[in-house]
């Protein structure tokens, strides 16, 4: 049994290689892997202090799954994730909240109101593409 499962594992690994040499990955397979979230990762990355916890909240329904893949794409950064947004967000926190969202109008929004729950005017707020990044004051 033991021998088996490990040739039906190099099999399957042998065909995700042969499809990722043969640049026949389909859309659903990119997204799948997060590869979409890359350039946000990098901008993202670049904004952080490393010492801060990081919670990610989402701007509008339907990014749960970028939340918790960019959750895992930042390791080894101290982060979590909220899946129902700001009204959750307790208002004594300290660290740094990275909202994402493709719709820019939402973005804004939620943006604006992490700031208003957050106690403490003097939080710095750097936008990217699909992303705003709420610094602690």
């Amino acid at each position: 049994v033991w021998i088996s499962t490990d040739l039906l594992w190099i099999h399957s690994h042998a065909r995700h290689l042969q499809t990722r040499i043969g640049n026949t990955i389909s859309d659903g397979q990119l997204r799948s892997e997060g590869f979409h979230l890359k350039k946000t990762v990098a901008g993202i990355k670049s904004e952080l202090d490393q010492r801060s916890a990081t919670l990610i909240i989402a701007a509008g329904d339907g990014y749960d799954y970028e939340i918790q893949r960019l959750a895992f794409l930042m390791l080894p950064q101290r982060i979590s994730f909220l899946r129902s947004g700001t009204r959750r967000l307790p208002g004594d926190w300290q660290g740094t909240v990275i909202i994402y969202g493709q719709n820019p109008q939402e973005l804004e929004a939620v943006g604006r109101d992490v700031v208003r729950r957050l106690r403490g005017s003097s939080r710095q707020l750097t936008e990217g593409d699909d992303f705003y990044i709420v610094h602690p004051s």
